[in-house]
């Protein structure tokens, strides 16, 4: 489970200093608009992928650990229940 949440962490982390590597190596270059626009996509897509990283991480626990599972299934199901009470009638047979 470590080494999938190294593996994501890597990959979506490489492309945002790969970036901004490119950016200060380019930064006296003249630019057109064109290239403006899709540098600035590129690291907007770059920051993305570190956003994206937190939410993927449940998604990774999920799939790979089954203790998460199973603390995760006790966990909704103790949540939907308790919020929807059965209602028991006691019955006195005298």
């Amino acid at each position: 489970m470590l080494f999938n949440q190294i593996c994501l962490w890597i990959i979506l982390n490489i492309p945002n200093p790969c970036y901004l590597l490119y950016q200060t190596i380019t930064i006296n270059d003249t630019k057109s608009p064109l290239r403006l626009t899709v540098e600035s996509f590129i690291g907007n897509m770059s920051y993305l992928l570190i956003y994206l990283e937190f939410s993927l991480t449940f998604f990774v626990y999920t799939l790979s650990s089954s203790l998460f599972r199973h603390e995760f299934k006790q966990l909704i199901r103790h949540k939907i229940l308790s919020r929807f009470p059965s209602n028991t009638t006691l019955r006195n047979n005298t």
